[in-house]
């Protein structure tokens, strides 16, 4: 092992690394040929110039702490500090794209319902204009009549009024 590591050390690498499995698992991470120093479990690896960010030991020979240290790794390269940051930034943008969806929803809704009611009020205007023009007499109750009554019921009293050029229920 000990002319290994040399080996690798006259062709150029900056670091070794010895992973022991057997007995108590730890590291020997070599700086030169002789020269090591011992880590194990969450003890950290650094190697300037080779690794960004330091890693635990246990990564070397513990899959599930590979796994997460690769996760945290790729999350940092992305901008970000953990995985509660990404859940953080997708409630985040799951809240304004849902009150978008809402404001244009209600804008809809409020633009339709004014229409109607604008539609709603023209047509009482012009029941009471044609029933001025054909002298029809607009007492208090068909007055409550034209106030209360829905869009549809207007246009068919409209189209009657103006058809008949009288009252809809006058006979």
């Amino acid at each position: 092992l000990r002319d290994k590591i040399e080996e690798y050390f006259g062709a150029g690498a900056k670091w070794v690394w010895v992973v022991r499995l057997k007995g108590e698992r730890c590291v020997e991470v070599y700086s030169a040929p002789g020269v090591f120093t011992t880590r194990s479990g969450m003890d950290p690896i650094e190697a300037p110039g080779v690794l960004a960010l330091p890693v635990p030991a246990a990564a070397l020979y513990d899959r599930s702490v590979a796994l997460d240290v690769s996760l945290r790794n790729l999350l940092r390269r992305a901008g970000y500090r953990d995985i509660d940051e990404i859940r953080q930034e997708g409630v985040a943008q799951g809240v304004a794209q849902g009150v978008a969806q809402g404001v244009a929803q209600g804008v809809a809704q409020g633009v339709a319902q004014g229409v109607a009611q604008g539609r709603a009020m023209q047509l009482r205007a012009t029941i009471v204009d044609l029933c001025e023009m054909f002298e029809i007499t607009l007492d208090d109750a068909r007055r409550a009549s034209v106030a209360a009554a829905e869009i549809a019921a207007l246009e068919s009293m409209y189209a009657r009024i103006k058809r008949d050029r009288r009252w809809p229920d006058d006979t």
